[in-house]
């Protein structure tokens, strides 16, 4: 079963959910996992509802998170409306699932069903720069049990340093970051990954020629956090379909 949830974020903006529960599924255990897109995605984008279809049917309530400024004008098309678009920010979708976290504590995400089923565990999977970004939720947030993230990278700057082009911006937008959103400008997740204590799943390939794995994962494995699991994958690109791997490896 899937119905849709919606909420007026920090900036006025409406914030789209799809939640996703099993009808097949009655056990009182099951956490709630949130599902968040990449760059430029969205949340019935590619493989990613009927990857929240089969978690649902593995025993969990899944919400698969949707920008308010996206700004998606068509979604069979594909065509955003790019004036509005222009406007968003990293920092500031950080802050929309921040905000819908809150709101799941609070109790005005789940009906009674769901909220009878879960049973108060919450889970992040983030897919690119989705998975930069529930990077930092784990880190600042202590109520995150768990985190998967895919083809994602350690921080932003970093990874524009991988680009030629880019190099000479990466600092700059590092500095212009810390100054959007303060809170989130203090984030180090360099030293988050070598010390955290929170369970972690890292799937990335090889030949991933959006996110460089060697400036990413290959560093991560390197810090050698036994709490923090990298599964190296190959020739599966940028946008593999193995959540349901990911899931029984974070089980």
């Amino acid at each position: 079963m899937k119905r849709e949830y919606n909420f007026t974020n920090n900036i006025s903006e409406t914030t789209n959910c799809d939640i996703y529960i099993s009808d097949e599924n009655n056990s009182k255990n099951q956490p709630l996992v949130i599902l968040v897109h990449g760059f430029r995605a969205f949340k019935d984008w590619g493989f990613f509802p009927y990857m929240a279809s089969e978690i649902a049917k593995a025993g969990f309530i899944v919400c698969s998170i949707d920008f308010s400024l996206n700004t998606l004008s068509d979604r069979e098309k594909c065509i955003f409306d790019m004036d509005r678009f222009r406007t968003n920010t990293v920092t500031q979708e950080i802050s929309e699932i921040n905000q819908f976290i809150d709101l799941i504590m609070q109790g005005c995400v789940l009906n009674k069903d769901e909220e009878h089923k879960w049973n108060n565990e919450i889970y992040l999977i983030g897919h690119s720069l989705g998975g930069y970004m529930v990077l930092n939720i784990s880190n600042l947030r202590p109520e995150i049990n768990k985190t998967v993230i895919i083809s994602g990278f350690v921080d932003i700057s970093d990874e524009m340093m991988t680009f030629v082009k880019m190099r000479l911006l990466a600092n700059l937008v590092k500095r212009f970051e810390k100054k959007l959103l303060p809170q989130y400008g203090k984030i180090d997740n360099h030293k988050y990954l070598e010390t955290t204590k929170d369970k972690l799943l890292w799937f990335h390939s090889t030949d991933d020629g959006m996110v460089n794995y060697k400036h990413n994962a290959e560093q991560v494995v390197k810090m050698n956090n036994p709490n923090v699991k990298v599964v190296t994958v190959e020739h599966k690109k940028h946008n593999p379909q193995y959540s349901m791997k990911a899931l029984e490896t974070m089980n």
